[in-house]
């Protein structure tokens, strides 16, 4: 009895409130996107433990006049990742990786600097969770860009 007691113990302290330490996650095997020729990596790339199947936004500003290339990627049998990327300014949805299959990157250009709000979601579509949002995971954005002038 006192063995079940403590298996249940250390299964709800793990599953409850444990998050994995996701900060070098965009340096991890995971990532498909690797440094395109003369890009640099962004400052606004990181990685964070999220629940699976809950929305995140984040506000990222990105320079004008520069191209960028953005992944965003989870650990294995996590996938697909829902992305949004919404123009904060006029609310307008500047790109759906719905449409496309669940792409796991974009490139883009800004012409004018600008605030976009990044809507990210783990689906793990193929996970039968009986408690899905006491499953946490690393997921990582990792943003390359270059100046054209």
């Amino acid at each position: 009895m006192g063995k079940i007691v403590l298996f249940i113990q250390i299964f709800c302290a793990v599953s409850h409130g444990q998050s994995p330490d996701c900060k070098d996650f965009i340096n991890s095997k995971y990532f498909k996107l690797s440094k395109p020729g003369d890009f640099k990596q962004y400052g606004q790339s990181k990685g964070i433990p999220v629940v699976v199947r809950k929305t995140y936004t984040f506000e990222i500003v990105f320079v004008g006049k520069n191209e960028y290339k953005m992944g965003i990627a989870t650990e294995s049998d996590y996938e697909p990742i829902h992305i949004r990327m919404i123009d904060k300014k006029t609310n307008k949805v500047l790109f759906d990786n719905k449409k496309y299959q669940y792409m796991g990157s974009v490139s883009f250009y800004i012409e004018k600097t600008s605030m976009i709000s990044v809507e990210v979601t783990v689906l793990a579509i193929d996970e039968p969770f009986i408690l899905p949002e006491d499953v946490r995971v690393c997921l990582g954005i990792k943003i390359y860009n270059q100046s054209v002038d």
